[in-house]
């Protein structure tokens, strides 16, 4: 940062001291100076128009050269492939293209008639494989369901163990 304000106050005292020998200056030299300083700034302001119109013509001139380039190769392409009799690339290219996309819609179906048989083989299965059964013969077959009775009534069964055997002890 130092040799940034040592830099503007050195641009600060020149330009000072430049406008100090300017008011010096007599009258007649004055506008000698100032009409030196519009011829300049006149010239500087031709050159860099004729460079914006040298450029300008350079870009065209390019752009020709690079046109005719292209052209030049695009005629030999065209050449060698008269002579080596290869179809055009474009015409190439689309007709895989038709090709894979015939191939595409043909796997298509395909697989929709496989899905929608599929589909009827499930339905068929699945009917074949359902078990039916009825209220009556569920009913029917309910006695069978049943444990056989024992010898015990249900409600010496729902007692629980500490009872039965205070009812041993009892006993003994």
């Amino acid at each position: 940062m130092g040799k940034k304000l040592a830099g503007s106050l050195f641009i600060a005292a020149v330009g000072a001291g430049l406008y100090a020998a300017y008011q010096k200056l007599d009258a007649q030299k004055k506008q000698q100076l100032q009409h030196d300083a519009m011829d300049k700034a006149a010239e500087l302001k031709d050159r860099a128009v004729d460079y914006a119109f040298y450029a300008s013509d350079a870009v065209e001139d390019l752009k020709e050269v690079v046109r005719d380039q292209m052209d030049q190769t695009k005629s030999q392409i065209k050449d060698w492939q008269a002579q080596n009799n290869t179809p055009d690339v474009g015409e190439e290219v689309s007709s895989e293209i038709n090709e894979k996309a015939t191939q595409f819609h043909e796997a298509q179906e395909r697989l929709r008639s496989e899905v929608a048989n599929g589909v009827d083989d499930l339905k068929d299965e699945e009917a074949q494989d359902d078990i039916v059964i009825t209220a009556d013969e569920a009913l029917q077959n309910q006695h069978k369901d049943l444990p056989e009775e024992s010898e015990e009534t249900p409600k010496e069964s729902e007692e629980t163990p500490k009872e039965s055997k205070k009812e041993e002890t009892k006993k003994d």
